[in-house]
């Protein structure tokens, strides 16, 4: 019992650090601009060829230190999907047309 307590402190802490720090929104924006794509099939879908991984490392470029679990919720809070193989061949084209 004592693990899931100190588990579930941790995710309360990140999902507090989310809310607490809105700077993190608008640097995410800017961050996975050049990295989504829209659905060609429904314009409210985006996706990002990006794992949580990679926009915890693209965050650390710019200074500031993120978990995984905070990269999920931002990609969550924007909706985006996460590509497969054959979207993100489309997030590419996307990215080297644009």
């Amino acid at each position: 019992m004592e693990r899931f307590h100190r588990g579930f402190g941790k995710l309360a802490e990140e999902e507090k650090k989310l809310k607490n720090e809105p700077h993190l929104e608008p640097l995410f924006e800017e961050l996975i601009e050049s990295r989504t794509a829209g659905s060609p099939m429904n314009e409210k879908v985006l996706w990002t060829s990006l794992k949580e991984a990679e926009i915890v490392r693209l965050f650390e470029q710019k200074g500031v230190t993120i978990t995984r679990f905070i990269a999920k919720q931002l990609t969550e809070l924007k909706g985006l999907a996460r590509a497969t193989d054959e979207e993100n061949q489309d997030c590419q084209r996307s990215r080297e047309s644009g």
